[in-house]
Parts: C-alpha cells; sequence; structure tokens
C-alpha cells in the first residue's frame, strides 16, 4: 500500500523578499557603475581644460580697453559647486581645440536660461521674476559695458546652500563682488560717511541692503547712490529690512525659542530697536519709568526741603 504524498510547505514570505532584494541591487548596481563611470569621464575631460585654466595666472589686458580678462576656473570650488558635475562644453559649445582658442569661441553669451527651462524650473528659481529685476537696475538702465548675470555671479563656484551660511559669510562674499567695481573698502567708508559707524555697517551689512528697493524680494533691482535707503529705522524697528534680506532663508528658525522678537538676528548681533523681548521691552520701560519718578520725587523733595528751610531762616 502506497503512502500518500505528502508536501511540505515553508514559509515563502522571507525566501520571496531575500529574492527581491538580491534582484533589485543586482539591477542598481550597473546604474551606479554606470553614473560613476560618466562622473569619472566628466572630471576627465574637464581635466583637460583645467591644465591650463587652472592656473591663477591666466589672464589677458585688453588692448582696446585696458580691463584684464581672467579665465582662471578654481578646481576645487568647482567640482563644490552646484554646476560641478558638468562637462566644461556643456555650456562652452564650439571648437576648443586649437590652441589658442579662437575668437568666436571665447566671446560666447551664456545665461541661465540656457540650461535652466521649463515652467517648473523657471517658478523654483524665479527666473522669470529675477530678469525682470535685473532690468530695471541701474546697470542695465545706464547701459554698464559687459554687464550680465555672471559679473555678480560666478558660475563655476556658485552654491545654492551657501544663502544658509552664517550672516557674516554672506555678508563678506556678496560685498566682495560689489567691491570689484566699485573699489575698496577704504573708498566704500568714505563714501557712506553719513551713516553712523560707517565701517561697522559695511562689516555686517550688505550693499543690497540699502542699495535696493523694498521688499526683499527684489535684490536684483539695484538702485542708484541716489534712491539708497536712507532712515535708520528701515533696519533699527520690529519690521526690519533685514528680514526680507539677508535674513530671508533663516526667517523660520523660532522666535518661540528664545522669545526674542526677530530672534534669527541674535545668532549674529543684537540690533537696536529690531531686536526685543516683550518681558525685557516692559522691564525697561518699568525701569525707566521707575527712574523718572525717583528723579520727580527726588526733585519735588529738594524744593520743599529748601522752601521749609527758607521760610524757617524768615
Amino acid at each position: 500500500m502506497t503512502k500518500p504524498c505528502v508536501t511540505q510547505t515553508t514559509n515563502s514570505w522571507p525566501h520571496n523578499a531575500l529574492l527581491s532584494l538580491v534582484l533589485m541591487v543586482g539591477a542598481l548596481v550597473p546604474l551606479a557603475l554606470q553614473a560613476d563611470d560618466s562622473v569619472a569621464n566628466v572630471a576627465e575631460k574637464n581635466a583637460r581644460c583645467l591644465r591650463c585654466h587652472g592656473m591663477e595666472t591666466l589672464r589677458y589686458q585688453e588692448l582696446a580697453t585696458g580691463n584684464m580678462r581672467d579665465f582662471h576656473v578654481d578646481a576645487h570650488k568647482f567640482s563644490q559647486s552646484n554646476h560641478g558635475q558638468q562637462g566644461c562644453v556643456t555650456c562652452h559649445k564650439g571648437d576648443f581645440a586649437a590652441l589658442p582658442h579662437r575668437p568666436e569661441n571665447t566671446n560666447q553669451y551664456h545665461s541661465c536660461a540656457d540650461c535652466h527651462t521649463g515652467d517648473k524650473v523657471l517658478q523654483r528659481m524665479r527666473l522669470v521674476g529675477i530678469t525682470a529685476q535685473y532690468k530695471k537696475s541701474v546697470h542695465v538702465q545706464r547701459g554698464v559695458s559687459g554687464f550680465d548675470c555672471f559679473s555678480c555671479h560666478n558660475p563655476h563656484e556658485s552654491r545654492l546652500e551657501e544663502i544658509k551660511k552664517p550672516a557674516g559669510n554672506i555678508v563678506d562674499r556678496d560685498n566682495d563682488v560689489c567691491l570689484k567695481c566699485h573699489g575698496t573698502r577704504e573708498s566704500a567708508e568714505e563714501k557712506h560717511r553719513i551713516i553712523p559707524k560707517a565701517p561697522l555697517h559695511l562689516k555686517e551689512v550688505r550693499c543690497l541692503e540699502c542699495h535696493t528697493p523694498r521688499p526683499g524680494s527684489v535684490i536684483h533691482a539695484i538702485e542708484p547712490a541716489t534712491r539708497a535707503e536712507r532712515t535708520c529705522e528701515a533696519c533699527h524697528s520690529r519690521d526690519s529690512i533685514l528680514l526680507t534680506k539677508l535674513y530671508k532663508y533663516r526667517l523660520h528658525e523660532s522666535e518661540r525659542r528664545t522669545g526674542f522678537i526677530n530672534g534669527v538676528v541674535l545668532s549674529d548681533y543684537y540690533v537696536i530697536g529690531m531686536t526685543r523681548h516683550p518681558l525685557l521691552d516692559a522691564l525697561g520701560i518699568l525701569g525707566m519709568g521707575g527712574a523718572f519718578v525717583g528723579v520727580m520725587v527726588h526733585g519735588i523733595g529738594r524744593w520743599l526741603a529748601a522752601r521749609r528751610r527758607q521760610n524757617h531762616e524768615t
């Protein structure tokens, strides 16, 4: 008599999960290797360009204008920038095999919108609004020769993450951009003598704070000196323009953490009239009121004492 065939069933879930994981890893490894190969290829191609353009001395003086043209690219900063994984020829198109390069290739005009296209990208980067602001700036309105986006924004070094760096780093970086064309810090201090403690202001805030209109979302519409901000209250108030400009991207840091109004600024410095705490305001007012009342009481007391002494003598 034959025994019935009995099939032993096992829990197949762990086996299926393991098999799925193996298949997934097997599918991703070639993609990762392909990505590494593409990055390596880009780095290798860029290395050919950086053999010359990586030299800090790669510049020459134009005979017609006397201006120095700088063709140096900092290889390390470029590799860390938002464009660091792009090949040089992604933007610089043409025949660059000949040395020196042909003039028609070296005098190309580029724009951020050459690559950053599409409604979602334009909306995220606000390029349409920025372009409109840029066209209203004093540099464009006065037809400054050769001025474009890259006069201020170095595409070989730009990093979006830098907007969240400490305010001091951002101030130094942005003001250095202005001073490339507008003289030295010493000359800037001389021009801004109208500002109390001008050296301190020029060290702690950007030129853009005063030389762009309100609100802070229009910092590309740079205005002439005659229309610069001249009121102290613009910064030294609860509704300081610093909150919509220099500290625009850090406003989400909690006011409730410290209780200070505009407490985000406290990480760098205390701004009179801007950085406030309701309790300290109340204590300050109470202290000033108490001091005033004390002086008044003291004065009235002395006046009464003087009158009494005068009556006693007479």
